[in-house]
């Protein structure tokens, strides 16, 4: 993912979360900046998103969705369906409450807690593993999910 490391915006405007304040000045419990060229391949960047829809026409059922979209690429793959990591279906008659909300929130959040942490990793590139990390730099959700 090192090659997806955006180059730095010079201007003023705001084009990509890459060119915010946040993405800039991030970081990790030790102070150590955490979105740079060196922690590209480990550090995961991560927006989580929440949105219900209703899957059938003139259906009362709805369903809501929790994904966290890979903030490390590029703009223009961010949202390709193969890039996105579901986390949550949750099938309803109408909207959940925000404690129902919170007994679907509350795996998720551990293992994010546990990848904040450091989550050691074994891969085709790394045999004997590696530590990678990861962070929630943004949330998206409609009005009720808020």
């Amino acid at each position: 993912m090192s090659e997806m490391v955006r180059k730095e915006n010079r201007t003023e405007a705001l084009f990509d979360i890459y060119d915010g304040r946040v993405w800039k000045s991030f970081t990790d419990d030790d102070g150590v900046l955490f979105f740079t060229k060196e922690f590209a391949d480990t550090h995961i960047r991560l927006m989580l998103n929440m949105d219900w829809f209703q899957p059938f026409v003139n259906s009362q059922y709805s369903v809501s969705m929790i994904y966290a979209i890979f903030c490390n690429l590029p703009r223009n793959e961010r949202f390709k369906s193969y890039n996105i990591l579901t986390l949550a279906v949750i099938p309803s008659l109408k909207e959940p409450s925000q404690h129902e909300i919170n007994n679907y929130l509350y795996p998720i959040v551990n293992q994010l807690n546990r990848l904040w942490n450091d989550y050691f990793r074994k891969t085709n590139e790394h045999n004997n593993g590696r530590f990678v990390c990861g962070a929630i730099i943004g949330c998206s959700s409609n009005i009720s999910a808020s």
